[in-house]
């Protein structure tokens, strides 16, 4: 039928200017080996057979875009084919030349929305110190954080050692644009560091990119893996070695993209396995920089106000005021562009920047600035070359400028700096690594550093560490040289021991620690060290459910001290308001309505509820993804749950309220009886429909319901029969009866 209404159609439209000497059929074009099948028209001249684009791509097969005209089969490269003239088919055959190009990309986590709710925090943070030659001092720090659905503000200020000494840090109102990977910052904030400009602290108003707002994008370019496949395949892409992904591609040619590499240089192994498990190999170098932007997009800042001077020592000390514009964009997937350009007062700055990766070369990058202010012109010029592989990688970056170049943020500019890395991965002799820098400023005269690291094969005892470490000023150097042994104790401890030789001689450090449980409870802390200077100390700290806690001791040059510290957080959030630990990165509050309810994030326990059934957990991702939950071994048999684990994705230094909708029921046994009052059979299952929750029968047709709520209904599997069941049913002596 479906064959006929498209002879039909032939018949009813007039023949287009190019279909000349054309004869329109109504075929069935077949991909051979493919199993795919299309009803379309087609025309005909003599032997030759034609087909519209849009036809060849429903099969799979690389076609023009443009629709107007078709082609004859026999163009494409890599085709064949034969008329079928008894089934009105045109048989195709393809060889992976003529299949379109694939683009495979890796599979992108599915983001849950974001959740932001309404309210605010105070975090308090006092300090407590005191030494036998100084006295007793108390200190403290203060943040203040509120937050709604589309911005955040933040205010923050010191308690100096003085009585009433207050000093402002922050303060601020950020509004975050996760859809558009965008921030607008309004008050004190700071600006971007760039190959050729430096970050300062300021106050004013700030627009720009923020890809942290969207944790699953990459900005700098992935590498393109490419292959053939003749049928149907799986491909498998390793990495150094390493599976990575596992893709599902059709005949023809492919691109995967969007492949989860590590930083840095190495190879690449692409194995296509078809259905009859043929095998076939591919090995490519690859090169992948995060300092690099993907092809096309764009990164910036613009920002102005006024800058920031003596930051914790001053509240209200700003210098002139200025503008600043910061430009980033990918040209290519191996080359970045950059531009930036500060004015201020009588001082202004131009710089610009290239930075390019590639697998031969690792990671290159050309920066350049001129400044303008009162006291002359000045100059900056810089460049740097870095490979990270897996077995040696290197970095190398020099910087000059010239004795009147002047940037925004910087007081003390470095007017010649050179600096050096060198690692080398030993296999099962270990990892050695070289380090070396020489820098002048216009304050001191040139310092020289020089470092060597190298570290053993990590055993079963622990892990060792040589290091040495020689320092130049000019008018005088040291030289120093240490061994280091780290032992881990269970889970969470450990146990170091250093010996240091310099020129005070040689000293011993040992020191053993057990970190706090991030679910809460105690940690310590003990050492000693014996040298020039005897020294030992000790700690303790409590994470408990509405604080943090740390009380340290030392002794050290015949005199004695004592620190303490206490951290923790006033909370309120849609209607709730709590004392919780300190709140550093975002929360959640998580009500469960039941005491003493495990809580889990990413099914790891991390605290129990309250009596009012609550949990504020801290800690959480900002912008990603969280996966909180409770532990149902801890509900009461009689509770009903809709869900044991949900998604959760909120803003920074914001919050989100999570309810686990847990009802209390009750629980009891009953007899379940067909339509003829015959006893359901033992091993029978009962299926609630509202949390699918499962129920077997046991003898006499018995079974044990729980968390039995209002009226629900149970299906027997295999019977088809269905039985309402009651709370008030557990109290009855009759059985219930399951109909179909």
């Amino acid at each position: 039928m479906r064959r006929w209404l498209l002879s039909a159609c032939v018949s009813a439209v007039a023949a287009p200017a190019w279909a000349h000497g054309l004869e329109p059929i109504a075929v069935e074009f077949r991909l051979l080996g493919n199993d795919a099948a299309v009803e379309a028209i087609a025309w005909r001249r003599g032997d030759e057979i034609y087909a519209a684009a849009e036809t060849l791509r429903a099969l799979g097969i690389s076609a023009s875009t443009n629709q107007s005209e078709p082609s004859p089969l026999s163009d494409i490269a890599g085709l064949s084919y034969r008329f079928v003239e008894a089934d009105q088919a045109v048989e195709i055959t393809c060889a992976s030349a003529c299949f379109a190009h694939q683009r495979v990309r890796a599979a992108d986590p599915e983001m849950t929305p974001l959740q932001v709710g309404v309210g605010g925090f105070l975090n308090a943070d006092l300090v407590a110190t005191y030494a036998d030659e100084g006295g007793g001092q108390v200190s403290g720090a203060f943040d203040l954080g509120l937050f709604r659905p589309g911005g955040r503000g933040a205010i923050a200020w010191l308690m100096g050692a003085e009585a009433g000494a207050l000093i402002r840090l922050d303060t601020a109102w950020t509004f975050d644009r996760p859809n558009a990977r965008q921030s607008v910052r309004l008050g004190d904030a700071l600006a971007p560091a760039t190959a050729s400009g430096a970050a300062f602290r300021f106050a004013g108003v700030q627009w720009g990119t923020e890809f942290a707002v969207d944790p699953s994008f990459v900005p700098f370019p992935l590498p393109t893996f490419s292959g053939e496949a003749a049928a149907p395949s799986v491909v498998d892409l390793y990495i150094n070695g390493a599976l990575q992904t596992r893709q599902r591609v059709d005949a023809g040619p492919f691109d995967l993209t969007d492949t989860p590499v590590i930083a840095g240089g190495g190879v690449a192994q692409l194995v296509v396995t078809d259905a009859l498990g043929r095998q076939q190999n591919v090995t490519a170098p690859f090169y992948a920089s995060p300092s690099l932007l993907r092809a096309g997009l764009t990164d910036f800042s613009v920002a102005a106000g006024a800058t920031r001077r003596n930051f914790a020592r001053a509240s209200f000390d700003y210098g002139d005021a200025f503008a600043l514009g910061a430009y980033r964009h990918g040209v290519t997937d191996w080359l970045t562009a950059e531009a930036r350009l500060e004015v201020s007062g009588g001082a202004s700055l131009v710089g610009a920047g290239l930075a390019l990766a590639r697998p031969t070369l690792g990671e290159v990058n050309v920066r350049v600035a001129h400044s303008e202010t009162r006291l002359g012109d000045g100059q900056s010029l810089g460049m740097g070359w870095a490979w990270q592989g897996a077995r040696f990688s290197f970095a190398i970056d020099a910087e000059t400028t010239s004795d009147d170049f002047s940037r925004l943020g910087q007081e003390d500019t470095a007017r010649r700096r050179a600096q050096g890395t060198i690692g080398w991965a030993l296999g099962r002799y270990g990892a050695l690594s070289l380090a070396a820098a020489s820098q002048e400023t216009t304050a001191f005269e040139r310092v020289e550093t020089w470092s060597l690291g190298f570290a053993p094969p990590a055993g079963r005892l622990g892990a060792l560490a040589i290091n040495a470490l020689h320092v130049d000023d000019g008018e005088q150097a040291f030289t120093t040289a240490s061994v280091t042994f780290v032992r881990p104790l269970g889970r969470r401890g450990s146990a170091s021991t250093a010996v240091q030789s310099d020129a005070d001689g040689i000293s011993v450090r040992a020191r053993a620690q057990r970190a706090t449980p991030a679910e809460g409870g105690w940690g310590w802390r003990i050492g000693a060290a014996q040298g020039e200077t005897r020294r030992w100390e000790a700690a303790a700290a409590l994470r408990a459910r509405a604080f943090e806690a740390r009380l340290e001791a030392a002794h050290a040059a015949g005199a004695d001290g004592l620190r303490g510290q206490f951290e923790s957080a006033l909370v309120w959030i849609d209607g709730a308001t709590m004392i919780a630990r300190p709140i550093r990165d975002s929360f959640a509050l998580v009500d469960v309505g039941v005491a003493q309810i495990g809580v889990l994030h990413d099914r790891r326990l991390i605290g129990r509820t309250d009596q009012h059934g609550r949990l504020l957990v801290t800690g959480l991702r900002s912008y990603d993804q969280n996966r909180l939950g409770v532990s149902l071994d801890d509900l009461p048999i009689e509770a009903s749950i809709a869900q044991d684990e949900v998604a959760v994705r909120t803003g920074a230094r914001s919050g989100v309220r999570v309810d686990f909708a847990v009802a209390e029921g009750r629980a009891g046994e009953v007899r379940i009886v067909d339509e003829n009052n015959d006893a359901l059979p033992e091993g029978a299952v009962l299926v609630r429909d509202t949390d699918l929750a499962r129920f077997p029968i046991g003898g006499d047709g018995r079974a044990y319901l729980s968390a039995v709520v209002g009226i629900s209904t149970l299906v027997a599997e295999a019977y088809a029969c269905r039985v309402v069941v009651t709370s008030q049913a557990l109290d009855e002596v009759e059985p219930l009866r399951c109909v179909r």
